[in-house]
């Protein structure tokens, strides 16, 4: 699996579990952040209304030193 499968997995994953939260409101994660790199892949959101939480999740799993 490459970095960027992965990324898009964790991403899948994490919608998944928040499932309440994006049926709701009638769209994905994908609509919510955008990837960026090939090798060093960082994921940037986009949706300032996010919840608190998945934002969190979202940016410890891309944070890079």
């Amino acid at each position: 699996m490459t970095e960027l499968e992965f990324a898009h997995a964790y991403l899948k994953a994490l919608e998944k579990h928040y499932a309440d939260y994006f049926n709701s409101k009638g769209f994905g994660i994908m609509d919510c952040v955008v990837i960026k790199g090939k090798i060093l892949i960082t994921a940037h959101i986009i949706d300032d209304l996010l919840p608190e939480e998945i934002k969190y999740r979202i940016e410890t799993m891309f944070w890079k030193e």
